[in-house]
């Protein structure tokens, strides 16, 4: 299948993982295979760098800047260069053969150490579990994404590995996080974690938790003073009704609640980030100094106004388009009812079949862990939607994301009009939704007709200000961290080129590379 995951538990995974030895040694099944994560590619240089015969994509002029070269010192973009250019004898020089260069790509919404699987199925699995999450920080770098804005995973587990990142010991983008969400016990995502795996409670410990489930305001009051100790900005999930087929009371927020969340963010600055898919929890949410919505709305279409009032305040959205087209789950259905069905909704379902059931997706997952996933569907049928959750098959609604992807070309083009920011990124982490797949939410993005030009910029210099890092990252200019991406062609002309970019290089340092560096005197060149 092409897969780059490997069979087997190593003792080591568990230990990276902060996990004791007897933790490790009750599980059976060790291999000894080597711990995932290629080494960095070498391009030892003191100095400059010069990147020479290159395109430069100039992503907020949307244009192509031609037989352009960039000069990097100290991990920073230094110049941009066109003409002769002027050597100064000691800079590296490497020579791009006319490769198209970018900023390094964004991810504004992931969760990058969560196991993307509806469920654990067995121990036996738990070191693929391991090398999955090790592996999605790799394949995140690897496709050019060079920063990202998690949005929910196990804080310690990811402190972790942004240590590892840090010293050099693992290849990854860089992170930005809010610690766990702002969960009201009950609330959304609404799953217990022992439910999802009998581990959950052991590991808890090691891990950290994804959900603060407090319960009154006073507990709120406890956990919001730890959970935002060195967070980025706080996650709150507005909706009041679950993503999943339950039928059961939905607790949310009291208003108490959400002026403690904005006393949070005028003390600490902090920005305030919501998962959004109801009208309901849009039209409450949005009273607030909100910073940005994540996903669109399943059961409503934006009217002008309400447009124009995200624009007018400033609120950005990050759609996430593909992780609700990864949800257009035709197998709960004989046949997908008539109000889900035009051009549209079913170009999106035909590129869901292609994708979970292609041989692609097994270049972003473990084969055994997509396997399950898609093994995991028949319980629609077989079960039957009113007994999956009494019987912990946790599957989501499908008919909100019908909704979602039928009302996407609407909502995201009124929101493109109103001069909304709109940024990009896959919600990966969930299943279906797999890291190394960014491309598939720009080819989303196309079907809905915006231009490669503003998709791009979606995924850099917007990205970047939904961040707060413009004046860092998001486009290349002197001054701002030098994260590039090398590219084979254009991509204002052609999408494919960006999913397996030539080179990665992050801060100015070469992090992935798919050609080989060949000698040319005192400079090199991409074979």
């Amino acid at each position: 299948m092409g897969s780059i995951f490997e069979d087997g538990i190593d003792r080591r995974d568990f230990m990276r993982l902060g996990l004791t030895a007897a933790a490790a040694a009750s599980v059976p099944g060790f291999s000894g295979c080597a711990a995932v994560g290629a080494e960095r590619p070498r391009l030892d240089y003191k100095g400059e760098l010069l990147l020479k015969n290159c395109n430069v994509v100039d992503v907020e002029a949307g244009r192509v800047i031609r037989n352009a070269a960039v000069r990097v010192a100290d991990g920073r973009v230094l110049a941009i260069e066109t003409g002769q250019l002027a050597r100064n004898g000691y800079e590296k020089v490497l020579d791009l053969n006319g490769a198209y260069v970018i900023p390094g790509l964004i991810d504004a919404h992931c969760h990058i150490t969560m196991s993307p699987v509806w469920r654990m199925r067995s121990v036996m699995d738990l070191g693929r579990h391991i090398k999955m999450e090790e592996r999605q920080f790799t394949i995140t770098l690897e496709s050019g994404i060079t920063t990202v804005r998690d949005c929910g995973s196990f804080p310690k587990q990811l402190a972790h590995f942004m240590r590892r990142i840090e010293r050099g010991a693992l290849k990854g983008p860089r992170i930005l996080h809010c610690n766990s969400i702002m969960n009201v016990r009950g609330g959304h995502p609404s799953v217990p974690p022992e439910d999802v795996s009998r581990f959950a409670p052991l590991v808890e410990p090691f891990l950290g938790i994804t959900m603060t489930n407090f319960e009154t305001e006073a507990d709120l009051e406890k956990v919001l003073d730890k959970n935002t100790r060195d967070a980025s900005f706080l996650k709150l999930t507005v909706d009041n009704e679950t993503i999943f087929c339950k039928d059961a009371d939905f607790p949310v927020y009291s208003d108490r609640m959400l002026d403690m969340f904005v006393a949070a963010h005028d003390r600490l600055e902090l920005p305030i980030v919501c998962h959004c898919h109801r009208k309901w929890g849009w039209d409450r949410i949005t009273k607030y100094p909100v910073h940005s919505l994540e996903h669109l709305l399943g059961d409503a279409a934006l009217a002008e106004k309400e447009a124009l009032l995200l624009a007018s305040k400033n609120i950005s959205v990050v759609p996430t388009i593909v992780v609700a087209q990864c949800y257009l789950n035709e197998e709960a259905y004989d046949e997908v009812p008539r109000r889900f069905r035009n051009d549209y909704i079913d170009a999106e379902r035909k590129a869901r079949r292609e994708y979970i059931y292609g041989q692609e997706v097994y270049e972003h997952c473990d084969p055994v862990l997509h396997d399950d996933n898609v093994a995991e569907l028949k319980h629609y049928k077989a079960m039957g939607w009113d007994r999956l959750w009494a019987n912990k098959k946790f599957l989501v609604n499908p008919e909100l994301y019908f909704g979602v992807v039928k009302n996407a070309p609407h909502n995201m083009q009124m929101m493109k009009e109103a001069g909304v920011n709109i940024g990009l990124g896959i919600d990966a982490g969930m299943p279906f939704s797999y890291f190394g797949g960014l491309y598939r939410e720009f080819e989303a993005y196309s079907r809905i007709g915006f231009s490669n030009a503003e998709i791009l910029k979606c995924a850099t210099i917007n990205n970047a200000r939904i961040l707060m890092l413009e004046d860092e990252i998001g486009s290349l200019k002197p001054g701002k961290l030098a994260d590039m991406a090398v590219l084979s062609g254009n991509p204002l002309e052609d999408l494919n080129v960006l999913k397996k970019p030539t080179a990665v290089f992050k801060a100015g340092q070469l992090e992935h590379l798919r050609l080989e560096l060949q000698g040319e005197g005192d400079s090199l060149k991409l074979g």
